[in-house]
């Protein structure tokens, strides 16, 4: 008595790999669809408390648009961006 073990082709393969990789997407972007909203709020409203006078300043200062952003505005809206960013990994 032979056993036969059949195995799958490459093209068969392929296309299971395709349907889960589907999946994933899938899953991915209803989670990032659900968690959206929620992290648009929790950032405008860390963005809305930030004193505009010290944007202001760092432009007077001659800071530009990347330097004001990565060196103004994000070090006081990292606590709203941490909050949305747990909160996403919470959710999903």
């Amino acid at each position: 008595m032979s056993v036969s073990t059949a195995r799958p082709s490459l093209a068969s393969t392929v296309a299971q790999l395709g349907q889960k990789m589907e999946q994933v997407v899938g899953v991915a972007v209803a989670h990032a669809v659900m968690i959206t909203p929620f992290a648009v709020v929790l950032v405008t409203v860390a963005l809305s408390q930030v004193d505009r006078r010290i944007d202001l300043a760092a432009r007077g200062f001659g800071a530009g648009v990347t330097r004001r952003i990565f060196q103004v505005i994000l070090p006081n809206i990292k606590f709203g961006v941490f909050t949305a960013a747990f909160l996403a990994f919470v959710l999903s």
